[in-house]
């Protein structure tokens, strides 16, 4: 599939994510960051690429605002924009399936965590289990990592806040705290219990987010993910048990 059409199918996928000319200008900024020689887009290169692709050309000044206001991008050299590196499993979990050339796999699995772990949880938690399997499944293996790292991530906040505890992993403005942070809290709760195989889950888990998310360089394999496994499969079931128990 050359350049043009993998655009085109990328931009498909977007449209029926948002109708918003700031996020079509982000995921179109994501889409240019997978290309190995990607140094960042001016906004007349980002309005040309909005043409390539059907979409209405958007109002450059506008674009231009809208792109400074926007948490996930930042402006470099040569009047160049780009996403932080910090928002981008945001902008993985929303717009990554996008870039998937195999045509959608309609069949759910439990390719990496068992669906039924997370059923009657939380709608939102069994979304990212289905986004991890999914783009497991399909070859997105970065997406794949990044959301398992969401994954941990809410759940340790959700057995924190079933216990009448979020106070203890927020920071001085009340905001949670990062990953690195909320597992070094989650090791020191008296209440938590977690079996060996859960701790190694827990070193992994952040292991193949951080890799994922933040190494510019590393691309997850298919036995990036496999060699975890195991141990985040049984984090989450043992953080599921704690967060949610039963009544």
């Amino acid at each position: 599939m050359d350049e043009s059409t993998k655009i085109k199918a990328f931009a498909t996928c977007v449209v029926d994510k948002t109708s918003s000319v700031t996020d079509r200008g982000v995921a179109l900024l994501y889409f240019r960051s997978l290309n190995e020689d990607y140094n960042g887009a001016t906004i007349s290169e980002l309005a040309s690429d909005f043409g390539k692709v059907g979409w209405p050309a958007p109002n450059q000044t506008r674009l231009k605002s809208s792109l400074g206001h926007d948490k996930r991008t930042m402006k470099i050299f040569g009047n160049k924009w780009k996403i932080r590196s910090d928002r981008l499993p945001d902008i993985e979990a929303k717009f990554g399936t996008c870039t998937v050339s195999q045509p959608k796999i309609n069949t759910e699995t439990d390719s990496i965590i068992p669906r039924e772990l997370l059923k009657g949880t939380r709608g939102y938690l069994e979304e990212i289990v289905r986004q991890i399997n999914g783009c497991y499944d399909t070859g997105f293996f970065d997406a794949s990592g990044v959301m398992v790292r969401r994954l941990i991530e809410t759940l340790i906040i959700e057995f924190f806040e079933e216990k009448k505890l979020q106070n203890n992993i927020k920071d001085s403005t009340g905001e949670y705290l990062m990953l690195n942070n909320l597992i070094t809290a989650t090791l020191a709760e008296s209440s938590v219990s977690l079996g060996r195989n859960a701790k190694k889950g827990l070193v992994d888990a952040k292991w193949l987010g951080d890799q994922s998310a933040h190494n510019r360089r590393f691309l997850a394999t298919k036995p990036d993910i496999d060699k975890v496994q195991q141990g985040i499969r049984i984090l989450v079931q043992e953080l599921v048990t704690l967060a949610f128990p039963k009544k």
